[in-house]
């Protein structure tokens, strides 16, 4: 378990809010957010202060590195990919998404394995016709909600009649695409649908070619190749690069 997450379990089990733990252990609110985001890390004379102040005690012993990240890369191994919270949200969005995509960000770390904290996806689909006109719906589906940000208003995206014609579906997909052209920067934007959140960019075709397929009881998820995924937040960057240490040692063996 890394500091941050120590911290964080330590102030739950002692019901406090990050405010009181800061205000116990002599320490601001704004650096107890941080050690629990992975963002600083605390002294380890501040470190048992923390602790203390939540009625625990600082125990070391040595193991291998990386031993906890491996613990939990096992846990996540353990359970079925379809309990993952990205491949939940794939579930619900799917239908919307164009065969021509991949997942992207730390939602494919997820799927591939990695112990990380997910609450949307990021879906990279290749800028063709087929993109749009599974974003406006089928004619029995009413298509998703498309937002310019997330939490923003909705825009107004072209809607498809009970029925509709594939020549219609395929008018209301290009006058969608006239309209993220004209309102949606860098052509991305976010879709929802049953409150499960996914920030979408339109891509040359070709940015899309590169992925590896998960399995799940709905359908194949194509998701971005373990080292092609980047993350700025430590504790993902450093499960990242456990997978890809584990996955070279296995091709070598």
């Amino acid at each position: 378990m890394d500091v941050g997450a120590l911290i964080s379990q330590a102030r739950h089990e002692a019901r406090l809010t990050q405010l009181e733990l800061a205000q116990r252990a002599g320490v601001s609110w704004f650096a107890i957010s941080h050690y629990e985001k992975g963002r600083r890390l605390p002294t380890l004379g501040v470190l048992r202060a923390v602790l203390a102040a939540a009625g625990k005690q600082l125990h070391a012993e040595l193991e291998p590195l990386d031993a906890d990240v491996r613990r939990a890369i096992a846990r996540v191994a353990a359970s079925p990919v379809e309990d993952r919270p990205a491949a939940r949200n794939w579930y619900w969005l799917h239908e919307f998404i164009a065969p021509d995509h991949r997942v992207e960000g730390v939602a494919a770390a997820q799927l591939l394995g990695a112990p990380v904290p997910v609450d949307h996806l990021d879906i990279a689909v290749a800028d063709l016709p087929a993109a749009c006109e599974a974003l406006v719906g089928n004619g029995e589906m009413p298509g998703p909600r498309l937002t310019v940000r997330r939490g923003a208003w909705a825009f107004a995206a072209p809607g498809v009649r009970r029925q509709a014609t594939d020549r219609e579906i395929a008018d209301a997909g290009a006058r969608l695409r006239e309209l993220v052209r004209e309102q949606c920067p860098d052509d991305t934007f976010w879709m929802v649908s049953a409150q499960c959140w996914a920030r979408v960019r339109l891509v040359p075709p070709a940015d899309v070619e590169r992925y590896v397929e998960v399995v799940l009881p709905a359908g194949v998820v194509r998701v971005a190749p373990l080292h092609e995924i980047e993350s700025t937040d430590p504790r993902v960057s450093r499960a990242l690069r456990v997978l890809r240490d584990d996955a070279g040692a296995t091709r070598s063996g």
